[in-house]
């Protein structure tokens, strides 16, 4: 989208980036993982591509919507009582941390309610 400053034209550039999931349900989710704006006067090389630390940090949100994502799912699995086989109650949340090749990620997981 063209910015106007004083009499020049400044052409500015967003790159949006996000990963879609498809759960157990088949439902698909959509989430945003980064969101880089440039502008993009006089091609400058600076401006193109991704810095280092950019980089960085859209795969650390990539590998953490993945790590929830994988976790919510798992969670899913063991809500069926396995006695009754009926959707157990969310008891409370609790942070779990995950290692993986690119650092640790902290999750949120559902304890459930026993059946009574």
């Amino acid at each position: 989208m063209p910015l106007v400053k004083g009499t020049f034209v400044t052409a500015q550039l967003q790159l949006i980036v996000s990963v879609e999931f498809v759960g157990m349900d088949g439902v698909l989710q959509r989430r945003e993982v980064a969101n880089v704006e440039r502008i993009v006067d006089g091609g400058c090389l600076d401006y193109f591509g991704l810095s280092l630390e950019e980089g960085k940090e859209i795969q650390r949100r990539l590998q953490g919507e993945l790590t929830q994502f994988q976790a919510d799912q798992a969670a899913q699995r063991e809500r069926k009582c396995q006695d009754c086989n009926r959707p157990r109650q969310v008891h409370d949340y609790r942070s779990r941390t995950i290692n993986s090749l690119f650092g640790t990620c902290s999750v949120r997981v559902p304890r459930w309610r026993s059946c009574e």
